[in-house]
């Protein structure tokens, strides 16, 4: 069986999103059903916020019944900030151990799901 490929918008989204909120080190080259918007694409706090709340405007997705506390509220993770920036964003090492300190809140699945079903819970 094939891997679901994100939906090409859904990835031109995201792009846009981190250009306009000058988020660095996102890492959109290789985003899978897996990615984490947080750990894997540096997107914290408000910005995922933001982030979901520009989505479902974008996309015309019904928020209504979306509640953070199912997720855990992302809020940023100075050990996180600081095991990147000594060791990198892109190491796999780091990024694994990474897992274990923080609980990534939402992945890229939400996103495909909200997409396709035009509904986010």
């Amino acid at each position: 069986m094939e891997k679901e490929r994100i939906n090409p918008q859904i990835i031109s989204f995201l792009k846009e999103f981190c250009i306009k909120y000058k988020i660095k080190n996102a890492g959109l080259d290789n985003i899978k059903l897996d990615t984490s918007i947080d750990l894997d694409l540096n997107i914290f706090d408000i910005d995922m916020d933001y982030l979901l709340l520009e989505y479902t405007e974008r996309f015309k997705i019904d928020s209504s019944q979306f509640d953070w506390d199912k997720y855990g509220y992302p809020s940023d993770s100075f050990v996180v900030g600081i095991l990147r920036t000594m060791f990198g964003f892109k190491n796999r090492k780091i990024n694994k151990m990474l897992a274990y300190v923080y609980k990534p809140k939402i992945r890229m699945d939400k996103l495909q799901e909200a997409f396709n079903r035009k509904v986010l819970i």
